[in-house]
């Protein structure tokens, strides 16, 4: 099976290839996608109807399902890291009374890995940052000046060979705290994270 997840307001859209015993149990509202009319239909009942927590669009034509999906937004894109010290301790910041990962908006004609490297520098004031591997992207839809968009963000998994420098949160961001949290400290974070985020928290930990 063949399955993205998108979130709007956080809450998730489901856009699979098939229609599994899984999704039947996570969706509220499920859409067989046959055209354009479905997916525009289907988004504006739930983005107005707040009793309504899951969307699903399943289609077996799955690429042409998310050519037309993504075709909806204008896209940007962002990177960001999970950051482990020498103590398998996980970095996180403290914005807009959440728990959440360091990252932000691409730069132009910059890679994925340099910016999501110069992110977690600058939101966090953290140094000696090396990429171990590719995570997964997360996919985000919202309003931004009237116009709908979509935010594909890229996440690694990143060492820190000095976990003991001091940390500096980017106020003007909106970053309130910066702090290293082990896995056992992961309810606690989790319990505030976006529904992205914490899905990428514990690829992270795997």
């Amino acid at each position: 099976m063949k399955l993205t997840t998108v979130y709007l307001k956080d809450k998730p859209i489901y856009l699979s290839s098939e229609l599994s015993e899984e999704l039947l149990h996570q969706a509220q509202l499920i859409i067989q996608y046959s055209g354009e009319s479905d997916i525009d239909g289907s988004l504006k009942v739930f983005e107005e109807t707040k009793s309504i927590k899951s969307l699903l669009l399943f289609s077996e034509n799955y690429e042409t399902l998310l050519q037309t999906f993504f075709g909806k937004f204008k896209t940007i894109e962002a990177s960001g890291g999970v950051v482990f010290n020498p103590n398998n301790e996980a970095l996180f910041i403290y914005r807009y009374d959440r728990w959440d990962l360091p990252k932000g908006k691409l730069e132009k004609n910059e890679t994925p890995e340099i910016g999501g490297i110069r992110e977690v520098e600058e939101e966090c004031g953290v140094t000696g940052l090396s990429i171990q591997k590719k995570l997964t992207n997360t996919y985000h839809c919202f309003e931004h000046n009237n116009e709908k968009t979509l935010k594909i963000t890229h996440w690694y998994k990143m060492h820190c060979n000095n976990g003991e420098q001091t940390l500096v949160p980017q106020t003007e961001e909106g970053i309130t705290e910066v702090k290293w949290f082990s896995k056992g400290d992961l309810p606690t974070v989790l319990n505030s994270a976006y529904g992205s985020i914490q899905s990428v928290i514990k690829q992270a930990f795997e």
